[in-house]
């Protein structure tokens, strides 16, 4: 079992900035090429205490900055941990495992209370993208989290141009298409959607 997440207030200088949740992080690309833009604080989190020391290895080989972390937890710890921060958390990333294990990943990315905790913690406007190349995942995923109340969002897609997930990388290199679907939590009554991020700096993205 991962151990306790730590309060994110710990983890960032400034725990106002807005917030990326990469869960499920793997070796942590996704992660990576959303803290090029410094101005969001983004948090990769993997239930494996090796990937994630692998992960903080590997971002301070590419001089990723300071509003760069990863914690070894579990989804519903960290969504709760999110919960209580500061600043909106106005994205999150789900992976579906490449190559897909359909039967144990389906119920972990859309076990109802993972999918409410992600609701609740996620800023007004704020988005849950899932990626996959099953797509039995896909459907699932658009019907349960229309379900809990989000909605599909065309064109959305939140990393930026040119970075790629684990999952993305591993589908081109191998040639496999893969859906990106980006679910979107309702806005309060005159609150406006986040802001897109703008490229700030540049650690690899790479594989």
């Amino acid at each position: 079992m991962p151990p306790a997440p730590p309060l994110l207030s710990d983890l960032f200088a400034d725990d106002t900035r807005p917030l990326r949740l990469d869960l499920g992080c793997g070796l942590g690309a996704a992660a990576r090429g959303w803290a090029s833009d410094e101005t969001r604080n983004v948090l990769g989190v993997d239930a494996s205490r090796s990937l994630v020391k692998a992960c903080a290895a590997r971002a301070a080989r590419d001089e990723c900055g300071a509003n760069l972390a990863y914690v070894a937890a579990d989804a519903r710890s960290i969504l709760a941990a999110a919960s209580k921060y500061a600043g909106p958390l106005e994205a999150i990333a789900v992976q579906h495992p490449t190559p897909p294990n359909t039967r144990g990943a389906l119920d972990w990315i859309l076990a109802p209370d993972v999918v409410d905790a992600a609701r609740d913690a996620l800023a007004p406007g704020g988005v849950l993208a899932v990626e996959t190349r099953s797509a039995r995942a896909a459907a699932a995923a658009r019907e349960g989290l229309a379900e809990a109340g989000f909605s599909l969002v065309p064109d959305a897609w939140p990393l930026p141009a040119g970075a790629r997930s684990e999952t993305g990388g591993a589908c081109v290199a191998l040639g496999w298409d893969v859906e990106r679907l980006v679910f979107r939590v309702p806005l309060d009554d005159g609150a406006p959607a986040p802001a897109a991020g703008t490229r700030r700096r540049s650690c690899s993205t790479a594989m």
